[in-house]
């Protein structure tokens, strides 16, 4: 190995194995130092790159017509890094791209763009594996974060977007439809003491038609709004008792049927769960 001393404004060659070039000739090559927002959401480089001329990075490898090709490595001054397959003069193909903050993606690339499989890790230990299409996460992947959450599912434009899984550190599972990173459409949550909902979701919120199960056999059908019984509904106790009826907020509201076990029936309006009265003739 042997260190070469440039003038100023030049990089240092430090491999007599591959041709070095500086920026002074090669601004072709020389490349903005691609950035990674801390919102893990979203994966993208920033509006401004990537094939600014940059001063002082360095860039090891082989060439061809004055751009790197093949196998090589690019170092920013800020202490990123890509090691990987070249071509025309960008990365593509397999490599590493190394942020200075820890962070890292491991996969594919296109054109210097997360394209295809690959794996991007965050600093604080959140990690994606999965397809990526310019620069987002975009297809079928898993995203898990430090307190144990894992998605397992679609994704569209870097966000939760199909059908998918997730999962939280206690146990709790949602599996359905998501729209916007939320559970939005058909999808099933359970809870770890034994819960149950089956149903529609809006906003993440239980919202429309849907049935609500608890662990010792109580059980509503009917329709919801803002994760509350509201609408026409039936609720049934696990010694038979039964209303059927209209509810609001999450309570017998409105005109309603309630049937006991010994079969005596009151049907009437109710009013946040009690009984008013029979209903006025029409």
């Amino acid at each position: 190995m042997k260190r070469l001393s440039l003038l100023v404004g030049e990089i240092i060659c430090i491999s007599l194995l591959y041709p070095c070039v500086s920026y002074t000739q090669q601004t072709n090559i020389l490349w903005n130092a691609p950035t990674h927002p801390d919102d893990y959401n979203m994966l993208t480089w920033g509006a401004g790159a990537p094939w600014d001329g940059l001063p002082d990075a360095i860039y090891i490898g082989k060439m061809k017509d004055g751009k790197p090709i093949g196998q090589g490595t690019y170092s920013w001054p800020n202490g990123q890094k890509y090691v990987g397959d070249f071509k025309d003069g960008k990365p593509d193909g397999n490599g590493t791209l190394s942020f200075s903050d820890g962070s890292k993606y491991v996969g594919e690339f296109k054109a210097f763009k997360y394209n295809g499989q690959g794996a991007f890790t965050w600093q604080n230990g959140t990690k994606y594996v999965g397809e990526f299409e310019n620069d987002q996460r975009n297809g079928q992947g898993t995203l898990t974060t430090p307190d144990g959450s894992e998605y397992i599912g679609e994704f569209k434009h870097g966000e939760k977007n199909g059908q998918g899984t997730l999962t939280w550190p206690d146990g709790s599972k949602y599996a359905g439809e998501f729209r916007d990173n939320q559970p939005n459409g058909q999808g099933m949550y359970t809870w770890t003491d034994g819960r149950k909902y089956v149903g529609g979701f809006k906003d993440d919120r239980l919202s429309g038609q849907g049935t609500y199960t608890f662990p010792n056999g109580s059980r509503y059908e009917g329709q919801f709004k803002d994760s509350k019984y509201d609408g026409q509904g039936t609720f049934t106790w696990p010694n038979s008792r039964k209303y059927v009826g209209q509810f609001k907020d999450g309570k017998s509201d409105g005109k309603g049927k309630m049937t006991y076990p010994d079969g005596k029936v009151k049907e009437g309006v109710w009013k946040q769960d009690k009984f008013v009265g029979a209903a006025a003739s029409p």
